[in-house]
């Protein structure tokens, strides 16, 4: 497998704003994504710091996170799937 360079790496995670944005923007309810991305370019949540985040700033999106935990991370990893650098 060849190592994405960093612009290619800059560019996936511009794409993952843009399809989060889309997302809401089309009426789904997305909490606020505490999320990173590795040296392969693949995107990941980062659930500990999000979840102390949303503790802090609003329990309803802290609730919404837990409930559908395995619904984001299954919607992250479809954005892996179809976003591959």
């Amino acid at each position: 497998m060849i190592k994405p360079t960093q612009k290619e790496i800059e560019q996936k995670e511009q794409w993952f704003e843009n399809y989060i944005d889309d997302l809401r923007y089309l009426g789904a309810s997305i909490p606020y994504l505490s999320w990173d991305i590795d040296k392969d370019a693949n995107i990941y949540l980062v659930w500990d710091s999000m979840d102390s985040e949303l503790q802090e700033n609003n329990d309803k999106h802290l609730e919404y996170s837990q409930k559908y935990k395995n619904t984001i991370n299954e919607l992250v990893n479809y954005f892996n799937l179809t976003h591959q650098i």
